[in-house]
């Protein structure tokens, strides 16, 4: 076993239990990233992007300093502190961890985070203003953003430089004649190894847009992946 990957295994080991309604789903995230370990190049879909050969060089696994910090909310918005996800409402329950399958990163986020937030924009509410928030420090996080029937936001995300390793994983629900749109910009920050999951799922006659900006770092990948649930549905 590789360092960076003993160092997971330790932190995933000692992470602190789950509620009951997530358990099983951050189970799943702690297997999956057993059976996989930390992405190297001899993973087709990580060729061009050794993780596990950048946090080796780096040697900086242990850092929990992330933040992801939320301007005042548009109207009309609801929001919920992921630190406190024993109280979670319905809205949370149904979706947080569902995407966490799709790599190791993300299903190590799951099982890791201890930071993050959700917020819910309720049916046919359309946001006035942008939702931005920024993502500074280093470790895991996450973030839900449910999109409910005919609503619409905009999303901006915006990435301030530092040092470290911060692996942030982004669920976006996208409902019935829904509309989001996420601009996310990335600063270049030399020292900083960033990986960041989006995944969103998108449902009838409903759209997603991405502007995204990278400015380079030590390492830094952002891996999109988008469902297209039903007819009419389009990113």
């Amino acid at each position: 076993m590789s360092t960076a990957d003993a160092i997971f295994a330790d932190a995933l080991a000692h992470a602190a239990p789950a509620v009951p309604w997530l358990e099983p789903r951050r189970a799943e995230a702690v297997k999956l990233f057993h059976a996989r370990g930390v992405p190297h190049r001899r993973v087709e879909d990580w060729k061009y992007s050794d993780l596990k050969t950048a946090l080796e060089a780096a040697n900086d696994l242990g850092s929990d300093t992330i933040a992801l910090t939320l301007a005042p909310l548009p109207a009309g918005i609801e929001h919920f502190d992921l630190a406190d996800v024993a109280n979670a409402p319905d809205w949370v329950q149904a979706h947080l961890g569902k995407a966490a399958q799709g790599g190791a990163m993300p299903a190590a986020a799951l099982a890791l985070a201890h930071t993050g937030f959700a917020i819910r924009v309720p049916k046919s509410t359309h946001a006035s203003i942008p939702l931005r928030f920024e993502v500074s420090g280093a470790g895991h996080a996450r973030a839900l953003i449910l999109v409910e029937e005919g609503a619409s936001l905009t999303l901006v995300e915006t990435r301030k430089p530092g040092t470290g390793f911060a692996n942030v994983a982004i669920e976006a629900v996208v409902g019935a004649n829904a509309q989001l749109t996420h601009i996310r910009t990335a600063p270049a920050a030399r020292n900083a190894i960033q990986v960041e999951d989006v995944a969103v799922r998108v449902a009838r006659d409903a759209s997603y847009r991405a502007h995204l900006f990278n400015g380079g770092a030590a390492l830094s990948r952002l891996n999109l992946r988008l469902t297209l649930k039903e007819p009419g549905a389009h990113a």
